[in-house]
């Protein structure tokens, strides 16, 4: 398993980090897809977390056997969490994509609208996240 290169600075910076814009990265995080470490931040709760915001650094975490969920139950074993997937670097991008498309969609169906009362809409709730179960519109 190869070694992702880490840096621990003497001041951590919080995550997430605050933006100027909801369609622009955070400056902090532009800078950290540029960097070839693993960044130590603090999160809300105040915990210290490792931060991999790069591709390949999640990869290889990911696949490492110390982080399967059977293996981060035990007693003692490294923690990843507490994180939500809303505090994640790709939440962001997520919420971007996610605004450009609406909107995209609204322009080309101005018409567009719930075919049911919003009170009524179906929800999926799972462990990490939430979300509609389906959107049902008329036009």
């Amino acid at each position: 398993m190869p070694a992702v290169p880490v840096s621990e600075q003497s001041t951590m910076p919080r995550f997430p980090f605050p933006g100027d814009s909801a369609c622009q990265f955070p400056p902090e995080l532009r800078r950290l897809l540029d960097e070839p470490t693993m960044t130590k931040v603090v999160l809300p709760t105040g915990h210290p977390a490792w931060l991999a915001v790069r591709y390949d650094d999640v990869r290889t975490v990911s696949a490492d056997p110390r982080f399967s969920r059977a293996e981060t139950t035990q007693p003692g074993s490294p923690s990843v969490g507490p994180i939500s997937l809303a505090q994640s670097p790709g939440a962001h991008l997520a919420r971007v994509e996610l605004q450009v498309a609406v909107g995209a969609l609204l322009r080309r169906f101005p018409n567009l609208r719930l075919a049911v009362p919003a009170a009524d809409l179906p929800w999926k709730h799972g462990m990490s996240q939430r979300g509609l179960a389906e959107l049902p519109v008329a036009w």
